[in-house]
């Protein structure tokens, strides 16, 4: 009987789990509580696995068992649903999420502000600074300063550069003897049309080299390493 009972990987399909009482072989019952101390899988009293209703059951010895419940469940025997935090959808950006019963609220870090503490807070340096184009941010000396947006410059974010480079996407054509060949493509670039002060010229500053994918009108097709410019600057004009 004591094998029939035993917990393990070697327990038989047929054994038993669970609680059993006036237990009878050849007609006599049987006292299992008198079984020997220490004999795996048999404790006194009725302490089943099956009380669970969600997670993992561990067994406490003569204490019984106890049920570990997963996040969504709670109580003795994990048959109590835990409803979802609402911070679980928080949309604070810079600040921590406070649940207020189905709902929450944004408190936010120092410096920011607005309900989802997405706005930088006005320093009270900057207050009446106007920044067209940026943000006002205090210089370590305590001064109001403007920090642009990229494509704006000037005290007040409100010019833009000299020498600013405009992107192109075309498809690039290559002409030979007796056919035509177009890229795979449209080819991102940076053209420089705009001027400098003080006699420079607005003219490529950075580029990388690229591999690009010709076919042609006979069919055939090639690829071609070539340089494409990514940034404008104010250089000197060439001779």
């Amino acid at each position: 009987m004591a094998s029939g009972l035993r917990s393990g990987p070697d327990r038989s399909p047929q054994a038993f789990n669970g609680c059993i009482h006036n237990v009878r072989i050849n007609g006599e019952l049987q006292d299992l509580g008198a079984a020997p101390r220490g004999l795996e899988g048999i404790l006194p009293g009725c302490h089943s696995c099956s009380v669970c209703a969600q997670g993992a059951c561990r067994q406490r010895g003569e204490t019984g068992v106890s049920c570990e419940c997963p996040p969504s469940r709670s109580g003795p025997l994990c048959d109590q649903r835990i409803a979802p935090s609402p911070c679980q959808s928080s949309r604070c950006v810079h600040g921590l999420c406070v649940p207020k019963a189905s709902s929450y609220s944004c408190h936010c870090a120092d410096g920011y502000t607005g309900q989802y503490c997405d706005r930088r807070e006005e320093p009270q340096a900057c207050k009446g600074h106007q920044c067209g184009h940026g943000e006002c941010r205090v210089t370590e000396s305590g001064e109001p300063s403007c920090h642009c947006q990229p494509g704006y410059t000037g005290p007040t974010c409100d010019a833009e550069p000299a020498c600013q480079g405009e992107v192109v996407r075309d498809l690039l054509k290559r002409h030979q003897p007796m056919k035509t060949c177009t890229s795979t493509s449209k080819i991102p670039r940076v053209e420089c049309p705009r001027a400098c002060d003080g006699g420079f010229c607005c003219a490529p500053s950075k580029s990388r080299r690229r591999k690009v994918v010709f076919k042609c009108t006979d069919g055939s097709s090639y690829s071609e390493e070539m340089e494409t410019t990514l940034e404008c600057g104010c250089a000197k004009c060439p001779l």
